[in-house]
C-alpha cells in the first residue's frame, strides 16, 4: 500500500435512509464488515427484517446477500 494510504477494513454510518442504506450495501458488498445507526424505527425496523427501508433496482437482492456483514 502507498505511504499515505488508510485501509478502511470496517465502515460505520449515521443514518440509514436512502444514502445510509445504499452505501452501507455496496460496503458491505466489497466484503467489509458494517455498522449501521438510525434512531427511526421506521427504517431500522425493516432493516432487521432484511427488507431496505428504500426502493433501487436491485438492492433487496444484494441486502439479503450480504447481510451478514451488516449490523
Amino acid at each position: 500500500m502507498p505511504p499515505g494510504l488508510i485501509k478502511l477494513d470496517k465502515a460505520g454510518f449515521l443514518g440509514l435512509s436512502h444514502l445510509g442504506v445504499v452505501s452501507s450495501v455496496g460496503w458491505a458488498s466489497f466484503g467489509r464488515p458494517v455498522v449501521g445507526i438510525d434512531p427511526d424505527e421506521a427504517i431500522v425496523g425493516p432493516l432487521n427484517e432484511s427488507e431496505p427501508p428504500v426502493h433501487e433496482p436491485g438492492l433487496p437482492e444484494l441486502f439479503g446477500r450480504h447481510r451478514r456483514r451488516m449490523t
